[in-house]
């Protein structure tokens, strides 16, 4: 029973520090901090020796950026880039050393996975169903607001916005689609199958992004089992047979009654017939900006952000990067990003679920937007990155790895 009880309430610890709702963001990391300072003493030289290049270049980050805002007289990107670390790598560690102090805990770590997406789908299954519900839910995060009651397309009202998290409209639907990719990998059985029609519908109504990982996983099958005739047999015959479905998808208008959502489909089927893409057309077009002030901006930066900018604004991340910090933070944000992916590649190669839709989305999140900052899509993928490299030996020891 006690055991019981310490799963139940390390799962709703596990949500908060993933969604993060309910509180303030800065509330979440004043707590860890302090957690960590109280806690984390004899875990410090084991960190720094797990993560020793890591720490180091999130370091050089964090400086350069407080160099940038004591210069600029106010914190633009400073406090992303510490909560980064505090919760993605100093936190993620701590979480780790706690979870592989239990065995219990460490023996089902990937239901756990299952549990907060089953918790988080079904939740904004509610909200989407039932409005009452949704405001509730709604009180309950303080990242909602009026942005999703004023945005309509078509006749609709609400299209976006459903679930108890922050970062609604970016990295929410990710995550849970990164435990959607882990079950077409390794755990596609008659239970877990039903969990990916709820991250779809999740996906769905808060943030297409989400079917990145998903298409991720289902390419890594391919390439996995490349030798297996059946299996490649009866994977092109998926493919073929969601290809046909695209053009009915993207033009129907009672599936969900949600036109936002489903341009996903629309935009793959004018991708087939070699149409241009409007969300491509503006990411690759619109929000390319250049810092063109003098070389010096282009080196090392402004220190503003272009972000809320009236004109000449941008969603990617590198370019918002690129004009805060110049190419100077821009190749630390990109050392670490290859770092990590290199380091994680070639541990695991690709025999773990995890490589390539870390490899993958830590590009693609950075891409479509600041994929540094304190949210869920950063929190869980670097607590899954740091799980799997500390515990790496066992993983292997115990054929966890297929």
């Amino acid at each position: 029973m006690i055991k019981i009880l310490k799963y139940i309430l390390f799962l709703i610890i596990l949500y908060l520090f993933v969604f993060q709702s309910i509180f303030d963001k800065y509330i979440y990391v004043g707590i860890e901090f302090l957690i960590s300072i109280l806690f984390f003493k004899k875990y410090i030289n084991a960190f720094y020796q797990k993560f020793k290049i890591e720490i180091i270049l999130f370091s050089l980050i964090i400086l350069y950026s407080l160099m940038l805002d004591l210069v600029g007289g106010k914190v633009v990107y400073l406090d992303r880039f510490l909560a980064c670390f505090i919760q993605g790598l100093f936190f993620s560690f701590l979480l780790t050393c706690y979870i592989n102090k239990n065995k219990y805990l460490y023996n089902n770590f990937d239901n756990l996975l299952l549990a907060i997406c089953f918790i988080a789908t079904s939740i904004t299954i509610l909200a989407i169903l039932d409005p009452s519900f949704d405001d509730i839910i709604k009180s309950f995060t303080p990242e909602q607001d009026e942005f999703y009651e004023n945005h309509t397309l078509s006749n609709e009202f609400r299209y976006r916005g459903f679930g108890l998290s922050e970062n609604l409209s970016f990295t929410y639907p990710y995550v849970l689609s990164i435990i959607g990719g882990y079950v077409i990998i390794k755990r596609l059985n008659i239970v877990t199958i039903f969990l990916l029609p709820m991250i779809f519908i999740a996906i769905i109504f808060n943030a297409r992004i989400g079917f990145i990982p998903i298409i991720g996983a289902l390419l890594y099958i391919v390439v996995k089992n490349i030798t297996n005739i059946k299996k490649i047999i009866i994977l092109c015959f998926f493919v073929i047979g969601i290809t046909a479905l695209v053009p009915f998808i993207s033009n129907s208008d009672s599936v969900f009654n949600n036109s936002w959502g489903l341009s996903f489909f629309t935009e793959i089927n004018d991708g087939l017939q070699g149409k241009s893409s409007h969300t491509l057309d503006i990411l690759l077009g619109e929000m390319i900006i250049i810092p063109d002030d003098n070389i010096i901006s282009l080196l090392f930066g402004t220190g503003k952000s272009i972000y809320t900018e009236a004109r000449n604004n941008s969603d990617i991340g590198y370019i918002l990067q690129l004009n805060y910090g110049g190419v100077f933070l821009l190749t630390l944000i990109l050392c670490y990003m290859l770092y990590t992916s290199r380091r994680f590649y070639k541990i695991f190669h690709f025999k773990h679920w995890f490589t390539f839709i870390y490899i993958i989305s830590i590009f693609v999140l950075n891409f479509k937007g600041f994929y540094f900052a304190s949210t869920p899509g950063f929190r869980f993928m670097s607590l899954l990155y740091i799980f799997y490299i500390v515990n790496y030996k066992k993983q292997l020891i115990n054929s966890k790895i297929k």
